[in-house]
């Protein structure tokens, strides 16, 4: 369970352990705590991704189901397209095709370059790029723009979709 929280306070008791006091805006995040029972967690606690960036992220991916729809090629693709397109870090990789699908799930986008063998074993060489999630604010606005311009070319209105 992920439950997202602004840090009020904390307090320390005489024994020296610490209670620390959160506050949940969001209310399907205050169900979750319904959940808990009186047992030891683990807690990780790190800083929640600005809601901007949540928001393009979704704006994005409007866009590119729009794409979609409009063209029958998949979201997925045009993602990928974007990303090559704007430059994402790519590495290449040596794999045999058997292994295609584990590195899909490795990475955002599996390219085959070229068919390559090493010694007895026929396999691929492979451009991999890991994809947005790792994006700072100036590479995703890239990504955004380049996305925007595919829709500018198939006629798409993205106003109704931000």
């Amino acid at each position: 369970m992920k439950i997202n929280g602004k840090y009020i306070k904390h307090l320390f008791n005489n024994k020296h352990q610490a209670e620390l006091t959160f506050l949940i805006e969001n209310y399907r995040h205050t169900t979750y705590l319904d959940e808990l029972d009186e047992v030891e967690y683990t807690l990780d606690i790190k800083l929640a991704k600005s809601k901007r960036s949540i928001q393009s992220n979704k704006f994005l991916w409007a866009m590119l189901h729009q794409l979609e729809k409009e063209t029958r090629e998949l979201a997925i693709d045009w993602y990928v397209k974007a990303l090559v397109d704007t430059g994402a870090v790519a590495d290449y990789v040596w794999a045999m095709e058997k292994t295609e699908d584990s590195l899909r799930k490795q990475f955002r986008a599996v390219i085959r370059v070229k068919p390559h063998k090493i010694g007895d074993s026929n396999g691929w060489l492979y451009r991999v790029i890991v994809g947005s999630s790792k994006f700072n604010v100036k590479e995703m606005n890239k990504l955004i723009d380049t996305v925007l311009r595919y829709c500018e070319e198939e006629n798409i209105d993205t106003e109704v979709l931000g």
